[in-house]
């Protein structure tokens, strides 16, 4: 009977969960990496605990409140389902205090929860739908709170990669960040800015985009193109090259260059990009890239200037060149599948300019040379003639 599985699990899971963790070499806590305990700071007051039980399947304990504002703990058996955790939530009930009788233990469904697994089990998507109308449907983001923090991550995760770097030539001081996101297909999509700033509309230090796919044969080798933000027109191919780990994981990837200097000397430009340690913010529908930004358009030898950037509720990007233009000088579409929490978008200039089509993400950032920024949205993408269009905003 459903039931009586359901309560020889509950009360039987941590005895098994330990003999699990002592006797068997195949089923260990550290195999899948996201054990430990994970909430929403937004929402500090609730949260998730995981254990791993088996190389598939995870105990799962939300700590969380009823409508009255009644402490209430529900309790799944989740399975593991590509980067999916998915199971019938119980809300246990019954058993009195002191006498800890298992024979007054109910457990009474509560509805179906899901836990996305972020890249790098770095985040998790909580998604619940409850057989009770008093809750009903939702989701929320979690990060780790505590436990875990230090053990490989074995879920593939659908979600895109978050990538950081920096750019750097043979000959100029030049050390700008470069953004940067490989996406559920395996495409790189990168912006180096300039200086650390936003797009650039001057000739004199425009910022570069870097589209690129790894080898079908070999995963180290990556080819691609990088294109100005502006004004140079055209991209032009480059090679890239990645290096990994003792354990096989991606440490770093190599973009390198060569140009001609008038005099015909030569030198060097380097895009390098390694897994980023700034939090990614995964898309899973168009509210969650709804609002108002900002972007800084560096120019030379000034300090630059503040655009107003906002994407509504119907996914409609416009783009201000001032604060106080009324007009949108560049107006687009973002469209947010939730596959991999990027978006996909379509812009396009005032006075019939090329469009572009690209990818975007969402990130925090904490660098040097960039600053400390929550919710900060990148676009990276090119027009039909290879002409690259890339914007940081926050």
């Amino acid at each position: 009977m459903p039931r009586l599985n359901t309560l020889t699990r509950m009360r039987r899971w941590s005895s098994a969960l330990i003999l699990s963790l002592l006797l068997s070499p195949m089923v260990n806590a550290e195999n899948l990496g996201i054990d430990g305990s994970w909430y929403n700071p937004a929402q500090s007051g609730h949260g998730v605990t995981l254990a791993q039980a088996t190389d598939t399947t995870v105990v799962a304990l939300w700590h969380t409140y009823d409508a009255a504002g009644n402490v209430l703990t529900l309790y799944a058996d989740l399975t593991l389902e590509g980067d999916v955790l998915r199971g019938t939530a119980y809300a246990p009930k019954g058993m009195r205090f002191g006498s800890f009788n298992p024979d007054d233990l109910q457990m009474p469904a509560w509805g179906e929860i899901s836990l996305k697994v972020g890249w790098d089990c770095r985040g998790l998507t909580l998604k619940w739908q409850s057989a009770l109308p008093t809750y009903g449907s939702g989701e929320t983001s979690l990060v780790r709170l505590a436990g875990g923090s230090n053990r490989a991550c074995a879920v593939n995760s659908s979600d895109y990669q978050l990538l950081s770097g920096r750019y750097s030539t043979s000959i100029y001081h030049e050390d700008a960040m470069v953004f940067g996101a490989i996406d559920a297909n395996g495409k790189l999509w990168g912006l180096q800015t300039s200086l650390g700033l936003g797009i650039n509309p001057s000739p004199f230090a425009a910022g570069t985009t870097l589209v690129a796919q790894r080898g079908p044969v070999v995963a180290a080798q990556w080819s691609g193109s990088i294109a100005s933000t502006q004004p140079h027109p055209g991209s032009s191919a480059i090679d890239g090259h990645a290096y990994f780990n003792d354990s096989g994981r991606f440490r770093n990837i190599y973009f390198t260059k060569t140009d001609t200097l008038l005099d015909g000397d030569t030198y060097e430009r380097t895009w390098q990009l390694q897994p980023s340690t700034n939090d990614p913010l995964p898309l899973r529908s168009i509210n969650d890239l709804t609002g108002e930004y900002v972007t800084q358009f560096y120019v030379y030898l000034l300090n630059g200037y503040v655009s107003p950037v906002s994407i509504d509720a119907t996914g409609q990007i416009c783009i201000r060149q001032f604060l106080s233009d009324s007009e949108c000088q560049w107006r687009g579409q973002a469209m947010v599948s939730g596959e991999d929490g990027m978006f996909d978008f379509t812009v396009s200039g005032a006075g019939g300019s090329p469009t572009y089509v690209g990818r975007g993400w969402k990130q925090n950032v904490s660098d040097a040379r960039f600053g400390e920024y929550d919710n900060v949205v990148v676009m990276v993408g090119r027009d039909e003639n290879g002409n690259g269009f890339g914007l940081v905003a926050h």
